[in-house]
Parts: structure tokens; sequence; C-alpha cells
């Protein structure tokens, strides 16, 4: 595998939110993203002006950091971004099998990556129309049947048109699958760091559970970013 490029490597930390939320995992986030949302709350590994801050690493030194982390134990492996879908990395998941992690991914199903059949699980996550990008339909519709009982939907809902907008999708999904709903944060600077002034998370949360019992979504889940409400967002977290 050609060396990527690697903004930070962390954990073992609680994921916060989507379908594996509260569950032990060490985040490996790449950087560079074909997406630039406006309410994006990890610049720091999407924006290029940030990239002499990125480490180019292969495989084996990836595995290396990641089992420095781990130690003894072998918690989930989440690759994030940016986009991870962006780079060939799949001897770097079968390095992390090899070694027995289970590997799952953050994408938001605009490029498609070949290695994806190999993941454990995947988790798409579609930006609404807050975030300024157009989604790629049939790019996430691949994504969605890569591995049809191990995908997991996760959209942002900042207001009514993103929540139009997640109900496309839930669309789209398989009779009995899940779309997994959070209210926005936008409230970041480019670092990725909380304003703990202007967190109102709960009171967005009550909103959007509220809006989506009156749409009658019982396939839906409803859950804030737990992190940022423990322990106000930002790298690391």
């Amino acid at each position: 595998m050609k060396p990527v490029p690697i903004s930070e490597i962390f954990g073992p930390v609680i994921q916060g939110e989507g379908a594996q939320a509260g569950v032990p995992t060490i985040f490996i986030r790449t950087g560079g993203c074909d997406y630039r949302c406006s309410w994006c709350d990890t610049l720091y590994a999407v924006d290029p002006v940030n990239s002499s801050k990125w480490a180019r690493m292969g495989a084996a030194e990836i595995v290396a950091a990641v089992l420095g982390l781990a130690g003894d134990t072998r918690p989930l492996i989440t690759l994030s971004g940016g986009n991870p879908a962006m780079w060939k990395l799949g001897e770097l998941v079968d390095e992390l099998h090899g070694h027995g992690f289970t590997v799952t991914i953050e994408t938001q199903g605009s490029v498609w990556a070949e290695w994806a059949p190999s993941l454990d699980s995947i988790t798409i996550s579609p930006k609404p129309p807050s975030s300024g990008e157009v989604t790629n339909w049939p790019a996430l519709d691949r994504w969605i049947a890569a591995k049809p009982n191990h995908v997991a939907v996760k959209v942002v809902i900042a207001n009514l048109a993103d929540l139009d907008f997640a109900g496309l999708v839930r669309e789209r999904l398989a009779p009995g699958a899940r779309i997994h709903l959070q209210p926005c944060n936008p409230y970041v600077d480019e670092s990725g760091e909380a304003d703990p002034d202007k967190l109102d998370l709960l009171a967005r949360y009550a909103d959007l559970c509220d809006a989506v019992l009156a749409r009658g979504w019982m396939n839906a889940t409803v859950i804030p970013q737990l992190h940022v409400l423990a322990k106000g967002g930002g790298r690391g977290n």
C-alpha cells in the first residue's frame, strides 16, 4: 500500500454517534476530502491548508501505531476523515484483520472504494442541504448495497430541509433498515473545538425527536453527539 495522508490516530475512545455509539474504538483519521461541508467539525483533516501537518504513512506504520494504542485489547477500528474512501486502504484493512481487529468506516458515500466489501461494517453519512454539498445518489446507492446486513446510515439534521433529505435517503434503504439521525452542531472553530457557551445540542435533540415522531418514522434512531455532550468535542474525543 502506498503511503496515505493521516491526520491523526487516537484512542481507544468511546464512539459518540451513529449506530456504534458507546463502543470503544480507535480512530484512524485520514487527511483530505472531496467535500467542504459548511458545518464540518474536522477541517483540520479536510482542508489542504493543513496538509503539512498530516503524516504520510503506509499500512505497516499505521498498524504499528494502532497496536501501540491497543496493547493487548482489540477495540473496534474506525476509518474516518476527511473521506477515507478516497484512499486505497484494502491492504491496511487486511493487516488489521490479521491482528484480530474489527474494522469499520465512516464516509459520506460519495466516492466508491473497491476494498469496501472487506470491511466488517460501514457507516454512511450522506450530507444534507445545509452542508452546501450535492449528493451523488448512484454512488450512495452502491455504498448502501455494499454490505446489506452491515450498513448503517447516519444523517446530520440542521433544519427541516435536511429532514426532508433524510426522508429521501430513508426511502432508499432496505425494508426494516434503520436510519440514524443526529442534530447538527455547527459551533466549532477550524480546529474542531466546540464553543461550550453555544452548545445547545440537547435542545436541538429534543426538537429533532419531536419532528421524527411527527413524521411517524419508527425505523429511525435519534441521538445527539454524545462525545460533544460529555467532553465538548474537539480533537481526540
